[in-house]
C-alpha cells in the first residue's frame, strides 16, 4: 500500500525481500526510489497523475532494486479507502523481465546486434508525435554501405557480415545518448534516428560516421568512391517539432588522409 505521495505504508515481506531490506525498511521509503530511470518517463508520469486523480492505472516499470538487480513488472494500481475515509492505493506487480527479455530478442538485428526493421518501423511514428509534442528538433539518416554487393564478391559473405559489423559498431560509438536509435532496416541499409540538436551538430554527427569508418582502413578495393569501406548518408532534419520545415544536409566524404589526420 502507497498514499498519494508514493510512500510505501504497507508492504509484504516478498516485495520487501527482492529489495534487499526488511519490510520494517520498506516502510516510509518512496515508491518512486524503487523505480529505475530506465522506465520511461510517461510512466513515472501517469503513475503520478493516477495517485492525484485517485484513479486506477496499469503499466509497466523496471524496478531497481539493489545494486545488481532490476526487474520488469507490471504493475496494477487501485484505489481504495481505508476506515477514516483515507484514500490509499493497493500495488500488484507481476514478474514480466521473461517477456520483455523476448521483446528485446524481437527487436534485435542478429548479426549486428543493432535494433531490426520491426522495432524502427514501430518506434518512428512514436519519435515523430514526442518532438511534434516537446517542440524538439529532429533527424533521420539512412545509411548505405558503398558498392556492398561487389565487396561480397571480392571478399565472400563471410568478409561481408564482418564488414557489416565493423558498421554497426561505429554506429554504436555515435549513439550514446537515450535519445538515439540506430537500427539496421535492410541487407546493408541503416538507419539513425537522433532528436534534440541543432543543424550544425546534425551535419557533424553525420560527417563522424564515416571519417571513423575511415578510421578502421577496411580494405575496399572495388568501391568506386574509396579504397576503404564506406557509407553514403542522406540527412533530413526538421527543428523545433515542425515537420513541415524539412532540411536537407549535405555530408561530405572525406578521403582516408582526412580521416587519419
Amino acid at each position: 500500500l502507497v498514499n498519494k505521495q508514493g510512500i510505501i505504508i504497507e508492504t509484504s515481506d516478498s516485495f520487501a525481500l527482492i529489495c534487499g531490506l526488511k519490510s520494517d525498511d520498506v516502510i516510509g521509503k518512496s515508491l518512486f526510489d524503487t523505480i529505475s530511470e530506465q522506465t520511461s518517463p510517461e510512466s513515472v508520469e501517469n503513475i503520478k497523475n493516477a495517485f492525484l486523480k485517485e484513479e486506477s492505472l496499469e503499466c509497466e516499470v523496471l524496478h531497481q532494486y539493489v545494486d545488481y538487480k532490476s526487474t520488469w513488472t507490471d504493475i496494477i494500481i487501485t484505489p481504495i479507502v481505508l476506515e477514516g475515509q483515507e484514500i490509499v492505493f493497493s500495488i500488484k506487480r507481476h514478474d514480466i523481465s521473461d517477456k520483455k527479455h523476448i521483446e528485446e530478442l524481437c527487436d534485435t538485428d542478429v548479426l549486428t546486434n543493432l535494433y531490426n526493421r520491426r522495432f524502427f518501423n514501430s518506434l518512428f511514428p512514436k519519435e515523430l508525435k514526442r518532438i511534434i509534442r516537446e517542440k524538439l528538433s529532429f533527424a533521420f539518416m539512412m545509411i548505405d554501405v558503398d558498392n556492398f554487393k561487389k565487396y561480397n564478391d571480392t571478399y565472400g559473405h563471410q568478409k561481408g557480415d564482418d564488414a557489416l559489423c565493423t558498421v554497426a559498431s561505429v554506429l554504436k560509438s555515435v549513439t550514446q545518448r537515450g535519445t538515439d536509435f540506430a537500427c539496421r532496416v535492410g541487407g546493408e541499409e541503416f538507419a539513425i534516428i537522433t532528436s534534440d540538436g541543432t543543424k550544425e551538430k546534425i551535419e557533424a554527427f553525420a560527417n563522424s560516421i564515416n571519417t571513423r569508418l575511415y578510421e578502421k582502413a577496411v580494405e575496399h578495393k572495388t568501391n568506386e568512391v574509396s579504397p576503404y569501406l564506406s557509407t553514403s548518408i542522406g540527412v533530413v532534419f526538421y527543428e523545433n517539432g515542425d515537420v513541415s520545415d524539412l532540411s536537407l544536409i549535405h555530408i561530405s566524404e572525406p578521403t582516408r588522409q582526412e580521416a587519419i589526420s
